[in-house]
């Protein structure tokens, strides 16, 4: 893709250092693309390892855990057919139609699944004009809303992919060495010196590599917000790989592989839901405010079971009625939240 001259040699390093088995893959933690989706950045505007590590999630998630184990070499051989174009003519820019949003497509046409999702995350459906995508040399794009909608309607005729993978990483626990004469009791290195392998306040609290298996254990967590304050209770579930907060027309907004985070003041004052992806697949609905979840979370995927809800308020305001999923709720009788209190009525 523009921009990923040496991405080739970028992620078959990563590949065969996974391999070689001493050391993790490259690239900062996931923190650091998080920041970049929550600033609302264009693909190239990620730091480059960040960008190599798109490649690398998808060889985790659908070659190394086996859901479609020759994903990358039929990736390759559709492009070849089609290739990707480029122009280093700013009077004659091209659409991302031809370039990056084709090799989105190409992804979501071999996995036979919509990761229209994966790649929102890095930022690749943004409208952009007259812009160059510097590199080895200049690539110039505009590419409009009519495109991008074109790309997504493309890639939503497939059924949704796994609802976690932006979160998959090798790096959240420590993993054994397997290079020949590794020690008993070694393990895999950092090779990042920011992303330390089982250091939660470096890489995170959940996602990692071995979750993501169709029998994963998974159980629904309780979750508490306060103000815009969440706070996800890791005894309580199990099986998380990551949370997610959609507005109220289900576009993705913040993710955390985090369980304590915060999101924006304006955006619990528009409304939202939020969910926890499963590492099988399975997604919770942990927040739901405004009772929309439903709307875009397909019930052969929601997680079966309750998440308990804690919503706590002002001890001086008037009592607010909650029902389990988040949602506000008028008097009613069963079980409830009254000012952060489950009731039974």
């Amino acid at each position: 893709m523009a921009g990923d001259t040496e991405m080739s040699v970028n992620f078959f390093s990563q590949v065969y250092s996974w391999y070689r088995g001493s050391n993790v893959g490259r690239g900062r933690p996931l923190s650091n693309p998080i920041e970049s989706f929550h600033k609302g950045q264009f693909r190239d505007e990620y730091e480059i390892w960040m960008r190599s590590r798109l490649y690398f999630q998808l060889w985790m998630y659908y070659q190394l855990q086996g859901h479609h184990p020759n994903f990358f070499p039929e990736v390759f051989a559709q492009l070849r057919k089609t290739p990707m174009r480029y122009s280093t003519d700013e009077k004659n820019p091209i659409s991302g139609l031809e370039n990056y949003l084709r090799f989105a497509m190409v992804c979501s046409d071999v996995a036979k699944e919509d990761l229209s999702e994966f790649f929102d995350f890095y930022g690749f459906f943004k409208p952009v004009k007259n812009h160059n995508t510097g590199d080895y040399h200049s690539n110039w794009f505009t590419t409009t809303q009519a495109d991008i909608d074109k790309t997504l309607a493309h890639m939503r005729k497939y059924p949704k992919a796994h609802p976690g993978i932006i979160f998959i990483d090798e790096r959240i626990e420590r993993l054994p060495a397997i290079y020949p004469g590794a020690p008993k009791g070694a393990f895999r290195v950092a090779t990042s010196p920011d992303a330390t392998p089982a250091d939660a306040k470096e890489v995170g609290d959940v996602g990692f590599v071995r979750h993501f298996t169709n029998d994963n254990e998974a159980q629904a967590y309780k979750t508490k917000i306060s103000g815009n304050h969440i706070t996800v209770d890791r005894q309580s579930g199990r099986g998380a790989v990551g949370f997610k907060v959609y507005d109220l027309k289900g576009k993705l907004k913040r993710v955390s592989n985090t369980f304590k985070f915060d999101i924006p003041a304006d955006l619990v004052k528009a409304g939202y839901y939020m969910t926890i992806a499963h590492g099988n697949g399975k997604e919770s609905i942990a927040l739901d405010p405004n009772g929309v979840a439903k709307n875009f979370v397909s019930e052969d995927r929601l997680l079966t079971g309750i998440s308990s809800v804690t919503v706590e308020t002002d001890n001086n305001a008037a009592t607010e009625t909650y029902d389990l999923s988040g949602r506000k709720a008028e008097a009613q009788r069963g079980v409830v939240i009254e000012n952060g209190k489950i009731v039974i009525k």
